[in-house]
């Protein structure tokens, strides 16, 4: 998947974490940055940065290290995800 931005691929790693530990409900993420950027090849500062930006899009809540995504957060992320995605077709 190639995304413009850095937060929307991010978004997309969010979301398929999500999925896996059932995509329903608030779901609680442990995952460390180190591992963010391996997953996505993002810097570990750009991780900092998208992390920062999908909270103040309200995509995320941050508790201390554990990133929580809800149903609802979940839901907008798939629309913001998969605009970008539908915007990238319309271009080619």
């Amino acid at each position: 998947m190639l995304f413009s931005h850095g937060y929307q691929r991010l978004a997309y790693r969010l979301l398929s974490y999500y999925e896996d530990m059932g995509g329903c409900g608030k779901v609680c993420l442990n995952i460390p940055r180190e591992r963010l950027s391996e997953d996505t090849g993002l810097n570990i500062r750009s991780i900092s940065r998208a992390l920062n930006r999908l909270e103040e899009q309200g995509l995320i809540t941050r508790q201390g290290r554990l990133i929580v995504v809800d149903g609802e957060q979940a839901d907008k992320m798939k629309l913001s995800v998969y605009s970008e995605l539908n915007e990238q077709k319309r271009q080619l």
